[in-house]
């Protein structure tokens, strides 16, 4: 099928949803088959706008497009499934209305050198697993004066490059980073009591931690 209006919504529980181009809509539950792209790589996009209500990923793939998670816009990766990123980027909006992604259960898998670049706020409380299960290395990227939120209480563990240029607030629980990357001369780690980061082959400049 095809992606309709910038308003609507569409409901994937099975099957591929097409997209060609520069796309927007209001909303989309993902609860299974796959949104892919035309092309070979991520020139493809989709908007979610902000217009309706949260959307949902619950499993699925989201393969060779880029998914802007626009102004305003939120979508809850929720459910126990797998959500998979195949040669694909999940943005999430840099504006003053930034756009919201809650991580609450399921792993994430960024295949085939897939990325999710943080320019708004990213919430995780899924105490989960996020890796590259396939093709590449997949890249997390906290970007400068932006947030991701750990909150649960048990372990989080990044193994995908992940490259901080933002603020990492540790509330509960460990955020473990066991994949490489960087954290930039910008970039803040910060643990509240009883919290902890641990990162193994993580380049650190010489005063980053709180």
């Amino acid at each position: 099928g095809n992606i309709p209006g910038p308003a609507d919504t569409a409901i994937i529980n099975s099957g591929t949803l097409n997209v060609s181009g520069a796309q927007s809509i209001g909303r989309i539950p993902l609860n299974g088959g796959d949104l892919v792209g035309d092309t070979s790589a991520a020139v493809d996009s989709l908007t979610l706008n902000g217009a309706e209500s949260s959307s949902e990923w619950s499993t699925g793939t989201v393969e060779k497009i880029t998914l802007f998670i626009g102004e305003n816009a939120i979508i809850d990766l929720d459910g126990t499934g797998v959500k998979i990123l195949s040669a694909a980027i999940l943005e999430i909006d840099r504006s003053d209305g930034a756009g919201v992604v809650n991580w609450t259960s399921g792993q994430l898998r960024l295949d085939t050198n897939s990325v999710i670049k943080n320019s708004g706020e990213f919430n995780d409380s899924a105490s989960s697993l996020m890796n590259t299960a396939s093709g590449g290395v997949g890249t997390f990227t906290n970007e400068s004066t932006r947030v991701y939120n750990k909150t649960a209480s048990r372990s989080t563990e990044i193994d995908v490059t992940f490259d901080n240029h933002g603020l990492v607030n540790i509330d509960a629980g460990t955020l473990i980073i066991d994949g490489g990357g960087t954290n930039s001369p910008t970039g803040t780690f910060a643990a509240v009591s009883g919290a902890a980061v641990s990162y193994t082959h993580l380049t650190l400049p010489t005063s980053d931690l709180v």
